[in-house]
């Protein structure tokens, strides 16, 4: 089997499939770091044995993979890849049909109160000792703009917190993004209103003795019933 590209050579498949094997395990081995630019064709076919056809062709598929990105007279370059761009087409998706975000909204039921009862384990003593800190503040906040503000914030920083305390890096990236994808979507930030502070700070009391106590199934439990009540304020205001 070959391929042909308009205008150019036919390339053996095999070829093509081995240079871009050999080109992904460079890039995974951190021979090639985000944002580096590769070497041009002919050093990177002299250096994997390979046809410059091969190479070529192994690029146009790593590129459409979104692994490389090809740049109009600058040359080839590994993709940044962002976390916020993963969920890029989630994010339109939201946008162009609300009917959607039911769907969103089982994923969100799926990973944070998981990550929760992962947390509840992990918890260093440092991020106890600041879980505890914000509960504090929240029981100290009233009801007032200002206030509002400042419990969105809190909420924000203890779901950052939990993901990161499950010390798993896919874990964290993926709640992150999609946490920042409800942000951006069609303005989907947090729909607190002043009526709803005391419910709220109610919630994440009890999710933060849950954590700190290092129960998991309550944990899990807690963010489950925050996550409930959220979602059902989004309802409420016609998301």
């Amino acid at each position: 089997m070959s391929i042909q590209t308009p205008g150019a050579e036919t390339v053996p498949a095999t070829g093509v499939a081995t240079a871009a094997q050999l080109l992904r395990e460079s890039i995974l081995k951190g021979n090639f770091a985000p944002g580096e630019r590769i070497p041009p064709e002919r050093d990177l076919a002299i250096t994997y044995s390979v046809s410059r056809g091969s190479i070529r062709e192994a690029i146009r598929g790593l590129v459409s993979l979104g692994i490389l990105e090809s740049k109009r007279g600058s040359g080839t370059y590994v993709r940044r890849l962002e976390s916020s761009e993963l969920f890029k087409s989630l994010e339109f998706v939201l946008d162009v049909d609300p009917k959607s975000l039911s769907h969103f909204f089982e994923l969100r039921r799926l990973l944070e109160p998981a990550a929760a009862a992962i947390a509840a384990d992990r918890l260093t003593k440092g991020d106890r000792e600041r879980l505890l800190e914000v509960r504090e503040e929240l029981a100290k906040l009233e009801h007032s703009s200002a206030d509002l503000a400042r419990l969105i914030e809190l909420d924000d920083e203890i779901h950052a917190t939990i993901s990161e305390s499950t010390r798993n890096p896919l874990i964290h990236m993926i709640i992150t993004s999609v946490r920042a994808t409800a942000t951006r979507a069609s303005g989907l930030a947090s729909e607190y209103s002043i009526d709803d502070m005391e419910s709220a700070k109610n919630e994440l009391g009890r999710l933060i003795e849950a954590l700190c106590d290092a129960d998991s199934l309550r944990s899990e439990g807690a963010m489950m019933w925050h996550l409930e009540s959220s979602m059902s304020g989004w309802t409420q205001a016609g998301v």
